[in-house]
């Protein structure tokens, strides 16, 4: 989909899983963020991050040529590129095909779909990353 498709037909319905946040951000292809990046929303990162990541009980989703070279902390983290370091969520992380994770991973629940990647230790409590129950 292109800039003009989304002005001649308007924006696509996003997943309930989006909609339902305060406010949603894009690091689009070719940007590089140096530094800590920190939001309360769900962030769709498809271009670089060079430094932690913390959605405080946002949503982090990694898009297939998205890259993070730091930590991240996140309610919830989808993983499609590359995570460089820890990823602590307090409800759930989900590597899809052809995600990968080098660094470990704390979480409440776990997905992990064929072809996805990880190379470090993961702890899958039914807690958050701060050990208290996950919110239903």
């Amino acid at each position: 989909m292109t800039v003009l498709d989304v002005v001649r037909n308007g924006p696509l319905p996003l997943p309930r899983l989006v909609t339902d946040q305060a406010s949603f951000s894009i690091l689009a292809p070719g940007l590089r963020l140096t530094g800590t990046l920190e939001t309360t929303g769900v962030l769709r990162v498809e271009g670089t991050v060079d430094g932690d990541l913390r959605a405080h009980g946002g949503h982090v989703f990694v898009a297939p040529n998205g890259v993070i070279e730091g930590d991240v902390e996140a309610a919830l983290t989808v993983v499609e590129g590359h995570v460089h370091g820890q990823i602590v969520a307090d409800e759930l992380v989900e590597l899809k095909a052809g995600g990968v994770v080098q660094g470990d991973i704390t979480t409440a629940r776990i997905a992990v779909e064929e072809g996805a990647t990880l190379n470090g230790t993961l702890h899958v409590n039914g807690k958050n990353g701060n050990g208290a129950e996950p919110q239903q």
